[in-house]
């Protein structure tokens, strides 16, 4: 379970891409919802602490309304992760996994929680310590677990940006590292304009 739901994490933190005008943690969660539609590239780092391995992904991240995920690998191989308030789905080669209310209800709980955490809609000292320092060209977030399972997973998450997040870097307890570089942000105003491509499987979410 911990495998997956790291698995998970790693793709509600793509939420945190965002315009950050303040360093404010209540200001951020703000100016997080004036952009709750964009398109952005990303490269991903995971270090193998144990094996001495670092394995690398790359490919694009759609958000929708800040809280609908869509996180579609294309390198080394192509996979899709989404996410919504009511579910979380795997899709690879048209074979569909995906964790409901319903077939696992713990792990559900728990995605809708860091839903809420990461996209900063809720700020809630009861899971995470949050430190923010530097200035408005350049800041970074803190992020330690205080949660006890939370706790068995995460060491830290540590978020770095300027005008967007530049930077998510997730350490765990096994001290393997995730390392999420952000690039070319392209916001819209409107979720259904014709810049941001969904295929239908995707549009099919939206709307559970």
């Amino acid at each position: 379970m911990n495998k997956l739901f790291k698995c998970l994490a790693t793709t509600v933190l793509l939420v945190f891409a965002f315009n950050a005008d303040a360093l404010s943690l209540n200001e951020l969660s703000a100016n997080l919802q004036k952009s709750p539609n964009f398109v952005a590239n990303y490269t991903q780092e995971k270090t193998l602490n144990k094996l001495n391995k670092i394995l690398k992904s790359s490919g694009d991240v759609v958000i929708i309304d800040n809280k609908n995920v869509f996180f579609r690998q294309s390198e080394p191989f192509e996979l899709e992760q989404i996410i919504t308030p009511n579910r979380f789905a795997q899709i690879m080669d048209d074979e569909v996994n995906e964790i409901t209310k319903e077939n696992n209800p713990q792990l559900f709980e728990l995605s809708n929680l860091l839903l809420s955490i990461f996209s900063m809609n809720e700020l809630n000292d009861k899971y995470f310590a949050y430190t923010l320092s530097g200035d408005l060209n350049n800041w970074s977030l803190v992020m330690k677990p205080k949660d006890e399972l939370l706790s068995k997973i995460f060491k830290s998450i540590k978020i770095k940006g300027s005008v967007n997040v530049k930077e998510i870097l997730i350490e765990d307890v096994s001290q393997d590292t995730t390392k999420i570089n952000f690039s070319d942000f392209k916001v819209f105003s409107d979720k259904n304009s014709d810049s941001i491509k969904l295929t239908q499987k995707e549009q099919s979410y939206l709307g559970k």
